[in-house]
Order: C-alpha cells, then structure tokens, then sequence
C-alpha cells in the first residue's frame, strides 16, 4: 500500500506541473490621467465623507465628555444624562449636537464630497471654536478636525461655496474664546492652511487683515509669558502669510489696472490707466507723502465699495499690512502711509524699496 501511495503523489505532482490551473491574463498598465484612475478617485471621494462623520463623531464624543466632567460646575451641559433613561426629543436637545446631527443627516446624501456644500459642513465646528461654553479641550478638537479638512484638500477653491466657507474659517479664527497654548499652535496651523489654500485667494480684506494681526499679537506679545516655541511659529505663519500674499503682488495691481481701466468714462480698450509711480530720490518726502495721498484715496474709494461686499483682498490689503510694518519702526502716520504707498505704487520696484523702506523701517 506504501508504494500505491508513492505512485498516486507522483502522479499528482505530474499532473500539477504539467497541466497547471488557468491563470487570468495581467491587466495592462493605464497611463496616468485616463479615465481608468477614476474608480481611485471615487474612493477617495467616499472617503472623504467618511472621514468628515468620523469627525462628526469625535466632537460629538468631546462635546458629551465635556457634559460630564464640567457640565454641572460651568452651567453648561450640552449632553443630558436622561438620555441613558428616557429619549430625548429633538426639540428638547442641545442646539450644538442637533447640528452635528443633522450635518449627519445631509452627509448621508452624499457619496462625494464635492458636490456638498462646503459652509454647510464647516459651519459647526467654527460654531464650537467661536462659543465661549467650549473649554480649551473642545476647541481644540474642533481645530483639529478643520486642519484635517484643509490639509486633505476638502475645501478647495472649486468647492461649492468655497468663496464663504473660507470667509467664515478666516473670521471666526481670529475670535477664537481660547489661548491656551495648545489651541493657540493649533489655530496657527489652521490659519496657514487657510491662507495658503487654493481658496485663500478667495479671502476679503478685512478677513485677511485679522489673521494678520492674531499672527502679529502672538509674535510680538509681551504682556503673556507665550512660550518661544510658539512665538516662533507665530513668526513663521507671519512670514508665510507675508510671502502668499505679497507674491501675488504683479496679479493683484494688473487687476486693479483693469478695473480702472474701465471705470474711466471713454476709454479706449487699449488705452493705460493712470500710474501712481513717483520718481525715485532720496529727499523725496514731499511727493511721497502726495504719492501716499493719491494711492490712500484709490484705495480708500475701492475699500468703501466693497466693504460689504465678498470681493477678494486686493492692493489695499497689501497697503494695509505694509503700512502697519513701517509704522511699527516709525510711529509717523505720514512717513509710514508715504513708504507703504511709494513701495506698493512703484511695483515692487528695488528703488522704491531702498528709498523709503529703508528710511522709515
């Protein structure tokens, strides 16, 4: 029986090599870019919904935390502990979980990302970032989940709504009811992704000036006991939001060439619209201070029609955060409006900026 065993393994090893089991044929490599990348890119599209509940989730877990350990001592209670008990109606809930609830509700609609509403699912966490109920560890989780949204590309500038998403992330940042530390590098964060976001072009005036400022602050605050680590990195969100914005400076000043170009009544198409560059010179203090006088007014008249209005941050922007730098070596308002103005009027010119940047700053 032994060797009938030996006779029917060889067999099988026979039969094995020389008659294998059909394999299927490869598939071919797909160039990057042909339509064959789209299954890729639906799944991630799904995924992003499912990160955007999980985060839905997680403040949800913070928030009826937070109920538990301090709701009773802070008179805030945004989770009830007769839930465990009874059911809770809707009317009878926190406000701030019903809108984490019913963002769940309209996700469910959605198997990409794209096509909701990008204020529609931001909304309740800036809400979180802006209450003064939230403590340190709320907020917190509430920045974390927009610095995932922003790093993984969910708000973009061809999200619906991107133009007021990003406008309310710009403003509720600088109202944030925290400063601690911890929330403080985490607002940092966000605040750099916000402004080097594909939709932080979108971002207005004023908007763009606060983040400025809360950037500044934390730098150069002396009254709080801030820690170097995070001057430091208030300094290096500055410098970046110096370099996005002040990089498009060419861009921003061709477009206000257009725009006046055709506010002039009979203008030919073709026709230049009127400059502001002053001649260089070292005692030039006179016509840069005319120069600053016309430039303050071009853009005095540009602000006071747009400031209600969702137009994005333009010159006067930059002459808004270039005048408050000079101003910050040189206390003269007219010295700091003249070099702001000679500066941003000569084009980014290298005279301009040795003339009057090196005078007065």
């Amino acid at each position: 029986p032994y060797s009938i065993y030996r006779r029917l393994a060889r067999l099988v090893v026979l039969y094995t090599v020389v008659d294998p089991m059909p394999q299927p044929p490869p598939r071919p490599l797909s160039p990057r870019g042909s339509s064959s990348s789209s299954p890729a890119a639906s799944n991630f599209q799904v995924n992003a919904v499912r990160c955007v509940k999980n985060e839905i989730h997680n403040m949800l877990a913070a928030l009826r935390h937070h109920s538990r350990a301090y709701g009773r001592t802070a008179g805030q209670s945004w989770a009830s502990e007769e839930r465990f008990e009874r059911e809770i109606l809707a009317d009878q809930e926190s406000p701030v979980l019903r809108s984490f609830k019913d963002l769940q509700s309209y996700l469910d609609g959605f198997d990409d990302l794209r096509c909701a509403s990008a204020p529609r699912f931001l909304a309740p966490f800036l809400a979180i970032v802006r209450s003064d109920a939230a403590d340190a560890s709320v907020t917190m989780a509430a920045l974390r989940s927009l610095n995932k949204f922003l790093l993984y590309g969910f708000v973009a500038e061809g999200s619906p709504g991107a133009r007021r998403a990003v406008n309310d992330l710009a403003h509720t940042l600088p109202r944030c009811r925290r400063f601690t530390e911890a929330v403080l590098m985490l607002l940092l964060d966000v605040t750099d992704l916000c402004v080097q976001n594909s939709a932080g072009r979108l971002v207005t005036d004023d908007n763009m000036h606060d983040l400025f400022q809360v950037c500044f602050r934390i730098c150069q605050n002396k009254q709080r006991n801030y820690s170097k680590l995070l001057q430091q990195s208030a300094g290096s969100t500055l410098a970046h939001i110096i370099i996005c914005v002040f990089s498009r400076l060419g861009e921003l000043c061709e477009q206000d060439m257009r725009a006046d170009r055709g506010a002039l009544p009979g203008a030919a198409p073709g026709a230049a619209a009127p400059s502001l560059v002053v001649a260089p010179g070292r005692n030039d203090g006179a016509r840069g201070v005319k120069s600053a006088a016309v430039f303050n007014k071009s853009v005095s008249n540009k602000s006071g029609n747009s400031s209600n209005s969702n137009k994005s941050y333009g010159t006067s922007c930059l002459y808004r955060i270039m005048r408050f730098l000079v101003a910050q070596a040189n206390p003269s308002a007219k010295a700091a409006a003249a070099a702001a103005a000679a500066i941003l009027s000569g084009g980014g010119s290298g005279e301009h900026c040795q003339d009057y940047l090196c005078q007065n700053f």
